[in-house]
């Protein structure tokens, strides 16, 4: 009974252990063997045999930013300005190769695929740019940056068919 438990002691460490699921804005990152294998229900051999069919794709989701800037005008009058930003979502296949020793042990995510980023960029957060030259000291309001957006996703597929999201675990 005592080697019993120990095996399953074992196995549970073995396998909560190979959890690792890390990823960027832009789809960098790592997705671990037991994620994928867990996900399937694969053992060890049928991992191997279709890890060649894994396939992954990411969106980071549409992002809004806001800002506030602040200058002496003409007049020496100091005045501000809200500015906003959005930016298109950033989403497509992931490139990756998988990364090994013997065996598979898992996915080095290497970003989205350019040709199918959608992102667009016209101003930078917290930019500011005079309304004219006579300006002065025409800056970022400090503090005044903030960021909203839906959460980066990371999705998994064998077939391109059914895609299942993968949760960071890092």
């Amino acid at each position: 009974m005592k080697f019993k438990l120990l095996a399953l002691a074992a196995a549970f460490a073995a396998s909560t252990a190979s959890a690792a699921v890390t990823y960027d804005e832009n789809g960098v990152g790592f997705v671990g063997k037991g994620d994928v294998q867990s996900l399937f229900d694969w053992n060890n051999s049928g991992f191997q045999n279709n890890a060649e069919f894994v396939q992954f794709r990411f969106s980071s989701g549409s992002q809004q930013a806001s800002w506030v800037c602040g200058g002496y005008n003409n007049g020496g009058n100091y005045v501000t300005h809200a500015k906003n930003e959005s930016y298109d979502s950033v989403s497509g296949s992931v490139n990756f190769h998988p990364k090994q020793k013997n065996q598979i042990t898992g996915f080095v995510l290497l970003g989205v695929n350019a040709s199918a980023s959608s992102a667009t960029t016209f101003v930078s957060p917290g930019e500011c740019v005079a309304p004219n030259r006579n300006w002065t000291e025409y800056a970022l309001v400090e503090g005044s940056l903030t960021y909203e957006g839906s959460d980066p996703l990371l999705e998994v597929s064998i077939d391109g068919n059914a895609w299942y999201p993968l949760a960071i675990t890092e």
